[in-house]
């Protein structure tokens, strides 16, 4: 008996199910009256009340425990509960805090872009001008070496005159000694003769 008393309240506390548990005590029940009907003498009513009396406390305390489970599942259902409340507000925190992370990452970079569109324009601005003035510097230095060059060319051909004629002058008083000699040999040729 006490074997069937140990065996129920084994089951009674590995089963969770309601039901499942009735079930197990009426079977025991129904054991034991097999055990009691297979003995030779009859129990008394003190043994079926002190019998009865045992399985009422078993029953009560397996109530007690299925109750006491049910609220510790209730409790772990609250805390995780909680918990998962918990982590979606981080949840939420994080992304407002990115939203506005990147909002503000946004506003910096336009802002980053703008002064660097400012300062870029300005420099090709300050280029152009440099670029202009060097070219105004240029032409000037190109005319001026034009009026350099101009100017060496005008005394080139100048000096290239000069001596053309200098040297058409020679050619002229050569041309001149050697027609006079010629003369002068023809004229000792013709009384030299006589």
């Amino acid at each position: 008996m006490n074997a069937i008393a140990l065996h129920l309240n084994r089951k009674l506390h590995e089963t969770r199910d309601e039901s499942a548990r009735w079930q197990m005590v009426v079977e025991s029940i129904g054991e034991l009256e097999d055990l009691y009907s297979s003995l030779k003498d009859t129990p008394s009513r003190r043994d079926l009340s002190e019998t009865e009396l045992r399985l009422r406390h078993d029953i009560e305390q397996t109530r007690l425990e299925i109750e006491k489970n049910r609220t510790e599942a209730r409790q772990s259902e609250l805390t995780l509960q909680k918990e998962i409340e918990h982590v979606r507000l981080e949840i939420r925190e994080t992304e407002t805090r990115l939203q506005v992370e990147i909002r503000e990452t946004e506003t910096r970079l336009q802002i980053e872009i703008r002064e660097t569109e400012g300062r870029l324009q300005k420099e090709i601005q300050q280029n152009r001008l440099e670029i202009r003035e060097v070219d105004a510097r240029l032409k000037i230095e190109i005319r001026e070496a034009e009026g350099r060059l101009q100017k060496e060319i005008r005394q080139i051909d100048v000096e290239l005159a000069k001596a053309m004629h200098r040297h058409t002058l020679w050619v002229i008083g050569s041309v001149g000694t050697i027609l006079t000699g010629v003369r002068l040999i023809e004229w000792f040729l013709q009384h030299g003769g006589h």
